[in-house]
């Protein structure tokens, strides 16, 4: 009768230390943990950003909830070490997983650029280093000698189009 009780013991205590690590995991990883009062929101990450510069954009715009469980995801599947700049749009709702998985794949979302009344390629290049992170003088040097020599055909080892 002892043997049965220690058993039974035993068995409880796994079931419920197994049921503790399973609300942890899904409280952790999967229960939604962004929100934004417009239903989704832009986050602009920079070329030359760290995690501490992403979390602070994060927190600045009050779209994570629990802090703590969105850093341990991070450091959990390694995202600072594989940071992408971009537009992303962080939607209500997502679980700290799919946060994490959508800015350490790269799933960023376009940029709308607009521009009129432009007079010449310094002008162009201006007003669109002001709406987008290269500033206007990479933007010339994309320009290529001002159109005098043909654009140079960088796709190597691809059949022609």
């Amino acid at each position: 009768m002892k043997k049965i009780k220690k058993s039974s013991f035993i068995v409880v205590t796994f079931l419920l230390l197994a049921s503790a690590m399973c609300i942890f995991a899904y409280n952790t990883f999967m229960k939604p943990n962004t929100f934004s009062e417009a239903g989704e929101s832009s986050l602009f990450i920079y070329s030359n950003s760290n995690f501490s510069s992403v979390k602070d954009s994060l927190y600045c715009k009050n779209l994570i909830i629990s802090k703590k469980s969105f850093e341990l995801t991070a450091r959990l599947l390694g995202y600072p070490k594989y940071i992408k700049s971009g537009r992303y749009v962080i939607k209500n709702g997502l679980g700290n997983y799919k946060l994490v998985s959508m800015l350490r794949s790269g799933c960023q979302k376009p940029v709308k650029v607009i521009f009129n009344n432009v007079r010449d390629i310094e002008q162009l290049s201006g007003k669109i280093g002001r709406q987008i992170e290269p500033d206007s003088l990479s933007l010339q040097l994309v320009s290529y000698n001002n159109g005098k020599e043909p654009f140079p055909d960088y796709r190597i080892g691809f059949p022609p189009c």
